[in-house]
């Protein structure tokens, strides 16, 4: 997680905020500003998905997801088991 949190704290998210308010807000974006908004969004996604196949794939956090799901409580909140 420290590596995920490291990653998404980059030394250029003080510009990208800027770009992507300055984009909602005023709609106006040129398009080199377009393309410095887009970069770290895209690396961001990967970054997302190499940790999300990595997570899926580890035997061990599927063993707690499986034990989680088994809990009383998580079935009353799915709806697989009455109160």
């Amino acid at each position: 997680m420290r590596q995920i949190c490291v990653r998404f704290a980059s030394d250029n998210y003080d510009h990208w905020v800027e770009l992507y308010w300055k984009k909602l807000l005023e709609g106006n974006l040129t398009e080199e500003e377009q393309k410095e908004l887009e970069k770290p969004e895209k690396e961001n996604m990967k970054t997302i998905e190499v940790v999300y196949k990595a997570l899926k794939e580890d035997m061990k956090i599927k063993e707690l997801i499986e034990k989680i799901k088994s809990h009383k409580r998580i079935k009353i909140i799915e709806g697989e088991e009455n109160v």
